[in-house]
């Protein structure tokens, strides 16, 4: 089987997963505590904070490791609402966010009281700093907004935007992880920034929030003080700790591996391109890391045929793969129900090869003139 659902996860790197099994085989000491075993596992966890703060060029910031992206845009918004909702109850994000955010600020709008705006994404799948800067009120307290979308890869001005809210009193959120290791990243624009680490072939269940110094937070998981009383729980040391080895990976082969999936990506946009059965979704702007198009066959059928023909791709975000409604990123670009339905997400990493790709488009090609007459 040929994967290309890389947005979804990613294998684990085999030098992560022996550092991993040497420090869980070695390190097992609680990192709270205060003898030689915790003492130990602490100082390295703190070294691993540090070196992610370097590879990221961020000063005056802090690094919370979480269980994962999902957590971190739990505890970056809700986090930020609850402490500064004297300040203000408005929130700021767009109508294509992850189900983390959108979910999120949902809860807020429903049991806290708080007024979110969703801001609409043009057909391309972006909103612009106008938009923005248009929706601030008086009462706004946050403005989160996804670096990269992770169902077709377009690309926010989180710049722009954060040049905009400079000197405002209003932080700025920005979920990066379709864009960390896999596109030039200024982290310094964020004043809270989401990480994961399995999308990176780091592991599952790893994630982090980074936020200015500056910043307090209301923890979304009380408990004791642990990662500066932001997150309640055993410090996952060996977990933690390899994430600094994933990012330094990820952020040490992100120009070779981008040239290599942008020659991918333009292969695929060609050839589907030329053929009149299929259309594809998303920008030639977006990250040539993520390839979305629709054929007349459902997506599950699609899914299927391909899988049948040796590729493993998907329909849409794997947090909501087990819904039976149309993805809301697609019909926020304006496709509708049914095309929506018939849409693939191709997702690429340097595994795949030239060969592989090639043999995915004639595969494509293949269930199309059978199947969509």
């Amino acid at each position: 089987m040929i994967y290309l659902d890389y947005a979804a996860t990613t294998p684990v790197d085999k030098e992560v997963q022996e550092t991993y099994f040497s420090l869980v085989s070695s390190l097992f000491g609680n990192p709270d505590s205060i003898h030689s075993v915790g003492v130990d596992a602490a100082r390295l966890v703190d070294t691993a904070r540090d070196a992610i703060l370097n590879l990221l060029k961020l000063k005056k910031y802090d690094v919370i490791f979480t269980s994962g992206a999902s957590e971190s845009n739990n505890l970056a918004i809700k986090g930020v609402a609850l402490k500064y909702m004297s300040k203000g109850k408005h929130i700021i994000t767009t109508n294509v966010e992850h189900a983390s955010v959108m979910n999120t600020c949902k809860q807020l709008e429903e049991y806290f009281g708080f007024d979110v705006t969703y801001l609409p994404v043009n057909k391309d799948g972006v909103i612009t700093c106008e938009q923005v800067a248009n929706a601030l009120r008086d009462d706004t307290i946050l403005v989160s907004v996804m670096a990269v979308n992770n169902e077709i890869g377009t690309i926010n001005p989180i710049n722009e935007i954060s040049k905009l809210l400079r000197d405002k009193h209003i932080y700025f959120h920005v979920d990066f992880v379709q864009a960390c290791g896999k596109l030039p990243v200024d982290y310094t624009v964020a004043d809270l920034g989401t990480l994961s680490a399995h999308k990176i072939h780091g592991l599952k269940g790893s994630g982090l929030l980074y936020k200015g110094t500056n910043i307090d937070l209301v923890p979304v998981i009380a408990g004791g003080s642990q990662e500066n009383g932001l997150r309640g729980g055993t410090n996952n040391a060996p977990t933690n700790i390899v994430f600094a080895k994933t990012l330094r990976k990820a952020l040490e082969s992100q120009s070779k591996s981008y040239e290599q999936i942008k020659k991918l990506n333009d292969k695929m946009r060609i050839a589907f391109s030329s053929n009149p059965k299929i259309v594809i979704n998303n920008p030639a702007e977006a990250s040539p890391y993520i390839l979305n198009f629709r054929t007349k066959l459902g997506s599950e059928v699609m899914m299927n045929a391909l899988q049948a023909a040796g590729f493993l791709v998907s329909a849409r975000s794997t947090c909501a793969s087990n819904y039976n409604d149309a993805s809301h990123v697609l019909l926020a670009i304006g496709l509708t129900e049914k095309e929506a339905n018939s849409s693939i997400r191709v997702s690429l990493q340097n595994d795949v090869t030239e060969k592989e790709i090639d043999s995915f488009i004639n595969a494509v090609n293949e269930i199309v003139a059978k199947y969509c007459k």
